[in-house]
């Protein structure tokens, strides 16, 4: 029934055309010891990776779900065209390592997430992830090392690279390749002699044009780069609120056009020698991108907006990030006055000095060092003199401690904190 413009009911006859939807694909399960039945992949016995992936039971849009813990793979992994492949837990990444090959060698809207993928002397050029047209790339990691590594990194046209790292420690390799892809909030590392992290090459792709927003590139030939060695094509390579080492175009037709929000001071990491890219406080990529979304988390999992404006580079630093948090709570009286501190960031040396007030009356404490390795815990012993001791022991006034601490980590970035502890 239609109610007409006057007000009254009509009946009409209403012919339905149903369409048939396109075939929901299959979760796919694996685990580092999985063995279960190639055709089915269940969750509650899981397949090997290899069979998860390259089975010829999968079908274009399934999803194979990888459980956390370590993948060595001996052969390629090639996921079908439109099918995903990501953690089952966010939480619990899985890290696949392959040596001698590419690791992931995928098809065209082939969706990465939640991964973290390593290849070793991988030949032939070969690429520690390579997705084809229209792919997905998002909170993965691709490292690349030793030699033959083209790159860590390949994206077809099309395809996005979102809050990702790649990293290649090889002579003229690139940390990001491919066609016309785009790269947001991610983080290229290109640490050998003559490789640049972000590449638009005309040789690998017609035409490429690639577009990097809100990213860090750092590499030893050029952070961002546009090569130009075929005849009639050109090489294309646009980026605006990116941390770069430096651009480099090469070519008649080669375009390198850096907008707004470049930055080229190097970021601080956590540990970039062990592939940690964390930022830490101070480093000039915090608060410094623009509001284009990559999506609402970064590669860890933490949200990405976290100060005034989001971060550049695939981590989104937080106040978890500090260099050094002084504990909280009461201390115990006594001739020496233990403060324990952490270095959540990066390994980091103290230095501690301490005021006492005791009553009205305020007294030095002393300075005390120590030193704790990132995610660990130190201490710091103030030796009080035996009248000051004795006083506080007694208990008789009020009495609280302050602390000022420094912290100095690898990178020579400085971290401080201040905390007044009452006594027990």
């Amino acid at each position: 029934m239609f109610r007409t413009a006057g007000g009254a009911f009509v009946a009409a006859t209403l012919v339905v055309s149903v369409l048939a939807s396109p075939a929901l694909g299959a979760n796919r399960y694996a685990s580092p010891a999985g063995s279960g039945p190639e055709a089915t992949c269940p969750e509650a016995n899981p397949c090997s990776i290899t069979d998860a992936v390259n089975g010829g039971s999968v079908t274009n849009s399934d999803r194979v779900l990888l459980a956390g813990g370590t993948y060595n793979v001996g052969t390629a992994l090639m996921p079908l065209a439109g099918t995903s492949v990501e953690a089952a837990d966010p939480g619990a990444r899985p890290r696949i390592v392959g040596s001698g090959i590419g690791t992931i060698n995928g098809s065209s809207n082939v969706t990465l997430r939640n991964l973290d993928v390593e290849t070793t002397n991988p030949g032939d050029f070969g690429f520690a992830v390579q997705v084809g047209a229209d792919g997905v790339i998002s909170r993965t990691s691709a490292l690349a090392f030793g030699i033959s590594a083209r790159g860590a990194l390949f994206a077809g046209a099309g395809s996005q690279i979102l809050n990702s790292v790649a990293f290649v420690e090889d002579s003229y390799a690139s940390g990001m390749l491919g066609g016309s892809f785009t790269v947001r909030n991610s983080t290229a590392i290109a640490l050998g002699d003559a490789s640049s992290a972000i590449v638009a090459d005309n040789n690998w792709a017609t035409n490429p044009v690639i577009t990097v927003i809100n990213s860090i590139a750092r590499g030893g030939a050029a952070g961002l780069a546009a090569y130009d060695s075929q005849a009639a094509q050109t090489a294309t390579l646009t980026a605006s609120q990116t941390n770069s080492s430096g651009e480099q175009a090469i070519g008649a037709d080669a375009v390198l056009a850096p907008g707004a929000g470049m930055q080229s001071d190097a970021p601080l990491f956590a540990a970039a020698g062990a592939q940690d890219f964390r930022q830490l406080p101070g480093s000039v990529t915090i608060d410094a991108g623009t509001g284009d979304s990559s999506g609402p988390l970064d590669i860890e999992g933490s949200p990405r907006l976290q100060g005034s404006a989001m971060d550049i580079g695939a981590d989104e630093s937080s106040a978890s990030d500090s260099l050094i948090v002084l504990s909280s709570g009461k201390l115990r009286a006594g001739k020496k006055l233990r403060v324990k501190f952490t270095c959540p960031a990066a390994d980091c040396s103290v230095e501690g000095v301490a005021k006492l007030k005791i009553g009205k009356r305020k007294r030095s404490a002393g300075s005390a060092t120590g030193t704790a390795s990132r995610g660990g815990a130190g201490k710091l012993t103030f030796k009080l003199g035996k009248r000051t001791a004795k006083k506080l022991k007694k208990g008789k006034h009020k009495a609280k401690l302050t602390v000022k601490a420094a912290a100095v980590d690898e990178l020579l970035f400085a971290g401080k904190d201040r905390r007044t502890y009452r006594f027990r």
